[in-house]
């Protein structure tokens, strides 16, 4: 998402000099919606001020949908210039910390500039690292802050920041953060921080478990200061900066800067609330969309009829493979649409012949949620997302990024289409439940960011997460890079012939290598042979691809007797076989794609994101456990 960055001048009650308190903010820029409304962060620097990698880092949060704020760290000695990273900055700048008078105005100035400003919707959360992890922590007491992520945070446990020292410890001893509406916290440190000896940790997680307070404490093995991609003196950790800046975007994304509070009490549960009036988008291929209209239009008609809702589906777009289903209703009348609607697909698009039986009839839709309202889909600790698992047993995966030039995301709801439809209930009483948050939302068009725009949003996806520590993980990551950077090489009628690329390939089964990024001309001997679901006649060419993966990760592609692979030949109407064993020494297994470019590219798409899911559920796991461990 594109960002821009401003600042505000706030008079400072603080500086004696005069010296105005600089708030920079970087915020997000939908061309054609300069009314959209964003949660707000408040990021807090280090004692350096907003430096390059201060800056580099809001701008990172920023793009994920946040009206970010930087204030300066020290304006009551000096201007807003960084502080330059070396001997005397960093004796400037610890001078400067241990003399400032307040450890709240910065937070309280900053906020206020971001409650003021009328594309943030008031949502607020805070975050900063070393100094800036202090003030982030300082920042969680005041009510309006619902979430706060302290970056090794220094002076907490010796308690020596400002003049005359402070008292943080002591506040949340006196029950500062404990208590229903008090803000979530997660403090993340280096084992081999020397400026929060192992002591220090010990005692600030010992004083905020004792208090009661809801914290997440991570202990990683890194030093001080290894998020800082300059001038770190090699301690900068970039993989594990990475993972741990998507474990902050996820519980930010969960709570929303904010999230639900455990006690509050559900709209659902008022008899009027299943009469509001609720509208549900969903992502669907132009295949599909045929046969949800219907021949003149019947099928959409009945469906209108039979449950009570408006429904259509957009225009289609040259070049684009996608369309928008949207449907308007009752909450339990837009869940029966669509299961209506996922069932006649399924009885309309059966499996292929080559596929195992699949009586479960799992299926796939893509819902199209507001970023804002994600985290009223997760709620806190992501106890909500799990109860709508649980109840309805169907499976649900949420995309990281925002479609190109809208503020959606993509949640995936897995199962039969009745477990969909239960799903779609609950995931639609929680959007009622907290509509204000999905104002100003920019909806998703189709062929936004060009044709490959979702295909690029899930390889992008993949380029910023990893993890550590887990080859498994790591090997999953190159698999789905891969995946993003495909050729797709003509089936051709000679078993000898060769693809564009120059690799031999045969027309039966076997295929060709992985490529280059670039896309190859398609070559003069591919044999035009329609494909079994393609219109007779249509004379599309087949094309071949084949991708390897690792072994381990093979049973979350293929699923519990193979529903997931049937249900992927299935969508995106191309034949893939997988090979029964490793092909070379790296233990990895051939998967071979047949069909047209648009199924295969259907195909890819639906096998990384079967590949991401599985991912982040280790990632989580991995992360679990290391909390664990922790602790």
């Amino acid at each position: 998402m594109l960002i821009k960055k401003t600042f505000h001048d706030v008079p400072s009650k603080l500086s004696p000099n005069g010296h105005p308190n600089r708030i920079y903010i970087i915020q997000p820029v939908v061309p054609g919606y300069p009314n959209a409304k964003w949660p707000g962060v408040v990021v807090f620097s280090e004692i350096y001020q907003v430096t390059g990698p201060v800056e580099r880092f809001a701008g990172q949060i920023a793009s994920q949908g946040y009206v970010v704020a930087c204030p300066s760290s020290f304006h009551e000695f000096e201007g807003p210039e960084p502080i330059p990273y070396n001997t005397e900055g960093t004796d400037r700048g610890n001078k400067y910390k241990a003399s400032r008078i307040s450890l709240i105005q910065d937070a309280t100035d900053a906020i206020d500039l971001l409650t003021s400003l009328p594309n943030c919707n008031g949502r607020i959360g805070v975050t900063g690292m070393c100094l800036g992890g202090h003030l982030a922590f300082r920042a969680a007491f005041d009510p309006r802050v619902k979430a706060a992520v302290c970056w090794f945070a220094t002076d907490i446990h010796s308690a020596t920041l400002g003049r005359g020292g402070d008292d943080s410890l002591a506040k949340v001893k006196a029950g500062a953060l404990t208590g229903p509406g008090k803000a979530e916290l997660i403090m993340i440190f280096g084992k081999q921080d020397t400026h929060v000896p192992r002591a220090g940790r010990d005692l600030i997680r010992s004083t905020l478990e004792d208090a009661n307070v809801t914290v997440s404490f991570l202990e990683v093995q890194a030093q001080h200061a290894f998020i800082r991609d300059e001038s770190s003196k090699d301690r900068w950790d970039a993989a594990l900066t990475r993972d741990l800046f998507g474990l902050m975007m996820s519980a930010a994304n969960a709570h929303n800067a904010g999230g639900d509070q455990p006690q509050s009490t559900s709209r659902s549960a008022s008899p009027s609330a299943a009469q509001d009036t609720l509208t549900l988008r969903a992502l669907v291929g132009t295949k599909d969309a045929g046969i949800i209209i219907g021949k003149a239009g019947k099928n959409v008609a009945d469906l209108r009829e039979q449950t009570g809702v408006k429904a259509g589906v957009s225009k289609v777009v040259a070049g684009v493979h996608e369309r928008v289903l949207s449907v308007t209703g009752s909450v339990q009348g837009v869940a029966k649409a669509y299961t209506t609607i996922l069932q006649q697909l399924v009885t309309s698009s059966p499996s292929s012949t080559t596929a195992p039986a699949n009586p479960s009839n799992h299926t796939i839709i893509r819902l199209l949620i507001s970023h804002n309202l994600m985290g009223t889909i997760i709620g806190r600790n992501g106890l909500k997302i799990k109860n709508i698992q649980d109840s309805s047993g169907a499976r649900m995966v949420a995309q990281k990024d925002m479609l190109p030039q809208s503020t959606e995301r993509i949640v995936e709801v897995q199962g039969s289409p009745e477990a969909i439809g239960k799903a779609i209930e609950e995931i639609g009483k929680c959007l009622l439940e907290d509509w204000e948050r999905g104002l100003g939302t920019v909806l998703y068009q189709p062929g936004a960011g060009g044709p490959d725009a979702i295909t690029n949003i899930l390889a992008g996806s993949a380029s910023r997460r990893g993890s550590y520590a887990n080859p498994s993980v790591n090997a999953l990551t190159e698999s789905a890079r891969r995946l993003s950077l495909v050729d797709f090489t003509p089936s051709v009628g000679s078993a000898n012939s060769r693809s564009t690329n120059g690799s031999s390939a045969a027309s039966s089964g076997a295929t060709s290598s992985v490529v280059a990024p670039s896309v190859q001309s398609q070559s003069s001997q591919a044999t035009a042979i329609p494909p079994s679901n393609a219109p007779p006649g249509s004379g599309q060419p087949l094309r071949t691809q084949s991708i390897s993966i690792p072994s381990d990760m093979v049973g979350c592609i293929i699923g519990r007797a193979g529903t997931k692979i049937t249900e992927i030949r299935r969508l995106s109407g191309s034949k893939i076989s997988i090979a029964k064993g490793p092909h070379d020494e790296t233990g990895e297994r051939m998967f071979t794609i047949v069909g047209t470019p648009e199924s295969n590219e259907k195909a890819l798409y639906l096998l990384y994101n079967q590949l991401e899911s599985e991912k982040e559920r280790r990632v989580g796991r991995e992360l679990a456990q290391q909390s664990e461990t922790a602790v």
